[in-house]
Order: structure tokens, then C-alpha cells, then sequence
């Protein structure tokens, strides 16, 4: 069988390290992170998969979408240059955030409908918790994560908590280290943690256990949520 993992910067590892690093059997596997990437982007790349001919034996796709949806827009609202970045990632990816919840549920639900009128197996990784408290929106990715969640109950559709993994590894650490107002130390970041191995003393650095930077992984994170994918999603 073989598995396309449809993502963002967690799936790509680009910054920080992506669980992709710890899966086994990679003959079958797929990568298809992009960093940045929202669900809008995501689903126009689905759609490009799925009316591919070399695609077709495509058997499962694992979402792992939907955290830009929330960050990008609160980042852009950081700096001028943030801002701009964002738009440029509009323009040059697609990668559109939805503009509220409703329409995010909305759209959400149409992939999902999608690939099961295709027959294709479907998994879900669950949105991530924001390890700082200086970037306060892990309310609203809980809400966004919660229509994840009923959506894969209504459609009975195996759903991977990451909040929850993330929270046992933590404890009760609470971070204050989040992205500066470029997009520069994300350049640096990339070069530190996903080049060069030194993603855990970057994290221990910034007084973050389970991340870089507040949301990408660092490579002990990535290495449990590799493990939990293939227990979920993986079993032959």
C-alpha cells in the first residue's frame, strides 16, 4: 500500500525535523510537505494528485494541514515584512489561510468527502499546540483542531492527536521564545535544525521542549510523533 502525507513545515521538516525522518519503509511512502502551506493549498495539491495517472496507486493520504491557517494571520500582523511574506506566499503557493472557521470546517469536510468518494484510506494528524506564551493562540487552535476531530468522527476517520503527545512530553514547561518579525530566522532556523543537527540545543537554548520555535519539531518530538503515525496509520 502505498501513503501520500499531505502537509505543511511539519511535514517537510523545513525549519526544525519532521517525523518524516523516522518512518520506516519510505519505498512506500510519499512526502508531500510544503512549507507555509494552508488547507487551500492543500487541497489544490490533492487535486493535482488525484487526477494524476501516476498517482492512482496512491492507496491512503494522511492530512496534516491547517496550522497556517491560524498562525499566518497572526503573524503578518507582527511586521511590515511579515506581512509581506505572507502575501507572497498567497501569490507564489496558494497558500491562502481561510478566512474564518466556518469556512475552514467547510472546506475541510470537502477534502475529506473527496477522498472518500475516491476510495481512498484516509488519516488525519491533528493540529499542534503552540509551545509559547508569548504568541497566544492556542484557544483558537484548539477550536480549529475541535472541527477535525468531529469531522473525523462523523466520517470515522483515524485522527492522530499531536496536542496530546506534545503535552506529555512537555509537562508543565511553558516556553516564551516564538518567530521574530522576519522570516530571516526561519532561513537561519532551517540552517540549524534541518541541515545541520542541532535542533535539541537550539530548543534547550530557548527554554522549549518539543519545538524550535514555538510550533516546528525538534528532533525528539518528531521522533514520537514518528512513532505514533506508523502505530496509527501504518500498521500492514
Amino acid at each position: 500500500m502505498k501513503t501520500v502525507f499531505l502537509g505543511d513545515s511539519l511535514t517537510a521538516g523545513l525549519p526544525g525535523v519532521s517525523y518524516w525522518r523516522f518512518l520506516h519503509n519510505k519505498a512506500k511512502l510519499i512526502n508531500r510537505g510544503v512549507g507555509g502551506d494552508t488547507l487551500l493549498g492543500a487541497i489544490d495539491r490533492a487535486e493535482i494528485m488525484l487526477n494524476d495517472p501516476k498517482y492512482d496507486d496512491i492507496d491512503q493520504y494522511i492530512i496534516e494541514i491547517g496550522t497556517n491557517d491560524v498562525l499566518l494571520p497572526v503573524l503578518q500582523k507582527r511586521s511590515f515584512i511579515l506581512e509581506m511574506f505572507v502575501k507572497i506566499e498567497e501569490k507564489t503557493n496558494g497558500s491562502v489561510p481561510c478566512k474564518n472557521i466556518d469556512t475552514f470546517s467547510i472546506k475541510y469536510e470537502q477534502l475529506l468527502q473527496r477522498l472518500i468518494k475516491l476510495n481512498k484510506k484516509t488519516g488525519v494528524i491533528g493540529l499542534p499546540m503552540i509551545e509559547t506564551n508569548t504568541l497566544l493562540i492556542n484557544e483558537t487552535m484548539m477550536e480549529y483542531d475541535a472541527v477535525i476531530v468531529g469531522l473525523c468522527s462523523k466520517y470515522s476517520i483515524p485522527y492522530l492527536d499531536v496536542r496530546q503527545l506534545e503535552a506529555q512530553m512537555k509537562g508543565g514547561n511553558h516556553g516564551t521564545y516564538i518567530y521574530g518579525n522576519t522570516n530571516l530566522f526561519s532561513v537561519i532556523d532551517s540552517v540549524l535544525t534541518s541541515i545541520l543537527p542541532l535542533s535539541m540545543l537550539i530548543s534547550k537554548l530557548r527554554g522549549l521542549v518539543v519545538t524550535i520555535d514555538g510550533t516546528h519539531l525538534n528532533r525528539k518530538m518528531a521522533k514520537v510523533l514518528a512513532v505514533a503515525i506508523e502505530a496509527k496509520f501504518l500498521k500492514q
